[in-house]
């Protein structure tokens, strides 16, 4: 707060410091006059004038909310250079109204389009969660290119967020449709500013048209030696109705999926976001993209992911070095609810999920009991008796336990362990090549400790 001599106080306006950086990049919006700079569009930008006209959205599902546009003076106040210092210069949604403020920006003229931005109110129960960008040749069918969520930042009285957003590749159009939304758990959001960025189109220069579909944005995640989680929730944010996702594989990088290399690994339905993929070879490098399928067929332009799969037992955090034991369905430590048990095996799932463990071990092979350990980037390891050395390689597993849980003297010589371990080995050898054997469990008490 500032103090001043008569003894009243305002509040401190508190600003993100991230201005934008001179580029080959030009600001396209209006939001300063070339020859003119402030904190937020610095002297040696780039400024492209631009015939742009802006127009509140105000019906369908991302109808603005009505005191937003009353606030908003024609949208005029979203490019007037203000990035948040002056308070007349934001649009105020009705507090607990509408979530959306959606405009429509016409550029006068196809641009080549690469980047935008919002400033955007970060204090508590008034928050933005993020924008959307859609693109349009005639400002009727609008395009998604691609969403940005706000970053993850302290909330502080009278703070503005700068949210930004590059598009994987640039995108000619003349109309800009972004969609700013409120977050859930807040009362309102204030809009302070919009930037859009980008360049007059060369001649002889190929882009994206604004009715093509963006890269699917995805991450890899590796479950111990042989699973990999691919999650493409990022993507979904988009308000795109996507029937299908497609997984593909190659071992070197690959920008479509019309190459000839490219192995599909999977189909998933529109409505999910992540899927697992097994069994994956230890050591080996692998190239992973994801498309998205269309009513209008799938868009084969993608950016893959390169992914290593670890060594069985590579210990790269502590995480990969402990692992839960008898963790589904049983262990003599365990409170049991015969009524609802599948849902408390369910919490401890999810609550396990939110450790550093990656791992636990368990008896019997089970496909739908892995992939909830999958689900949640949890790998298993499991005991090589009966059937469980190919159904738990078939489900990417490369690590087993020894011949006997928690042996004793009395019950296992060390001989008998030696020898039966060694045969289990040999045919976890003969399914498995890649897969080891792990020594014993053991308690603390004094037998098995006598036999350790």
């Amino acid at each position: 707060m500032f103090k001043f001599f008569n003894g009243f106080t305002i509040p401190c306006l508190l600003l993100l410091t991230m201005s934008v950086s001179a580029s080959d990049l030009a600001l396209l919006s209006n939001n300063v006059k070339p020859g003119t700079s402030n904190g937020a569009f610095p002297a040696g930008i780039a400024i492209e004038p631009t015939q742009m006209k802006v127009a509140f959205v105000t019906d369908g599902e991302f109808a603005t909310d009505e005191e937003s546009v009353k606030t908003g003076n024609d949208g005029k106040v979203l490019f007037d250079g203000n990035t948040g210092s002056n308070w007349k210069s934001r649009t105020y949604s009705k507090w607990a109204g509408k979530r959306w403020v959606t405009i429509n920006v016409d550029l006068g003229a196809p641009y080549a389009l690469s980047a935008f931005d919002v400033w955007a109110i970060h204090e508590k129960s008034r928050e933005t969660a993020g924008f959307q960008v859609l693109l349009s040749d005639d400002g009727k069918q609008f395009t998604p290119q691609g969403a940005a969520s706000t970053p993850e930042l302290e909330l502080a009285k009278n703070r503005f967020a700068r949210i930004h957003l590059d598009l994987d590749e640039t995108v000619k159009a003349r109309y800009v449709q972004i969609r700013i939304e409120r977050k859930k758990s807040a009362k309102q959001q204030q809009i302070a500013e919009v930037a859009i960025w980008g360049s007059k189109p060369i001649e002889g220069v190929s882009y994206l048209q604004s009715d093509s579909r963006p890269k699917v944005a995805f991450t890899v995640q590796t479950i111990q030696s042989g699973v990999a989680k691919l999650d493409w929730r990022q993507s979904t944010k988009l308000d795109v109705k996507v029937r299908q996702w497609k997984v593909y594989q190659s071992d070197k990088a690959f920008d479509s999926v019309k190459t000839s290399d490219v192995t599909l690994l999977k189909s998933v339905p529109g409505d999910q976001s992540h899927t697992v993929i097994y069994p994956l070879i230890p050591g080996r490098d692998y190239f992973f993209a994801v498309t998205a399928v269309y009513d209008q067929g799938e868009y084969p332009q993608v950016k893959s992911i390169a992914t290593r799969m670890p060594m069985p037992l590579e210990c790269r955090t502590f995480g990969d070095m402990v692992a839960i034991n008898h963790f589904w369905g049983g262990g003599g430590s365990r409170i049991n609810h015969a009524e609802n048990q599948d849902a408390y095996e369910r919490i401890a799932v999810d609550l396990l999920g939110q450790t550093g463990i990656k791992q636990i071990r368990w008896w019997v092979v089970n496909s739908g009991v892995f992939n909830r350990y999958y689900d949640k980037g949890i790998g298993v390891y499991a005991y090589p008796h009966g059937g469980n050395l190919q159904a738990a390689t078939n489900l990417g597993a490369n690590v087993f336990a020894g011949a006997k849980n928690e042996p004793d003297l009395s019950t296992m010589p060390i001989d008998r362990y030696i020898q039966g371990t060694a045969n289990y080995r040999a045919k976890m050898k003969q399914i498995n090549p890649h897969a080891v054997i792990c020594a014993p469990s053991s308690g603390l008490e004094d037998h098995s400790i006598d036999w350790l």
